[in-house]
């Protein structure tokens, strides 16, 4: 291929033509953003190299991603313990003006209930931030692999991605049929991924790769180092 944006708008084209719908809630512009961010996390592996690059990176990239969501968890904690220090009415002001922009519209008039529903929805955010920062810390045991052991895991990285590009525009897990007949591999992210290796002229089992990143999606693994990678973690 001449270059990485020739191979993200083919992979475009290819999701264009397993996905032609546009949501209802989404503009034009909006789904052009969406394709080529998906066509590029399905890119990723490729743009990066050979498997142990792709290791170390995707480790790198979890690290840095793992300490920003920490980050974002202290410092709502932080807001939890000034919210309690400041004076009951101060921060009933504070409540009620939140309200104004947030979930809790309309909001309640007792301005003491407002304040105490604030607190609990921020004590919720912070439980699902810090969940999430429990979830990318399996990016801590994950390698760079030693010389000599590499392995040509590009092609499966492509069809896992693929499956999560897979579920963020069908909003359905991926998964792969098989026919009762001959036990050949069939249906929509099957179909997809073949189509996607004929663009990328990816010279590996297509049915294979597909089949291999199904299975760590749906045991929420990461498909070459095997560590702890649930799905719920790429919105």
């Amino acid at each position: 291929m001449r270059s990485d944006e020739e191979a993200i708008a083919r992979v475009i084209g290819v999701l264009v033509k397993h996905f032609p719908k546009q949501r209802d809630d989404q503009t034009a512009r909006q789904r052009e953003a969406l394709l080529r961010l998906e066509a590029t996390r399905i890119y990723l592996p490729i743009s990066i190299g050979s498997a142990a690059e792709y290791t170390q990176e995707w480790r790198d990239l979890m690290l840095g991603e793992m300490e920003k969501v920490e980050r974002m968890a202290a410092n709502l904690r932080e807001v939890e313990a000034i919210f309690d220090q400041i004076r009951p009415d101060t921060a009933s002001h504070i409540a009620a003006a939140l309200a104004t922009i947030g979930p809790l519209q309309p909001a309640p008039r007792n301005r003491k209930i407002l304040c105490e529903i604030l607190k609990s929805d921020l004590a919720k955010i912070r439980g699902t931030i810090e969940a999430a920062a429990l979830g990318l810390s399996a990016g801590r045991n994950i390698t760079k692999r030693k010389a000599g052991g590499k392995r040509k895991d590009i092609a499966t990285m492509v069809a896992w991605n693929a499956g999560i590009s897979f579920r963020n525009l069908s909003s359905e897990r991926p998964t792969v049929r098989t026919k009762w007949d001959d036990s050949s591999a069939y249906g929509p992210f099957f179909a997809l991924i073949a189509d996607i290796f004929e663009a990328l002229e990816i010279d590996a089992s297509a049915e294979g790769c597909a089949r291999k990143a199904v299975k760590s999606i749906k045991e929420g693994i990461h498909p070459v180092s095997g560590q702890s990678l649930p799905l719920a973690l790429f919105r």
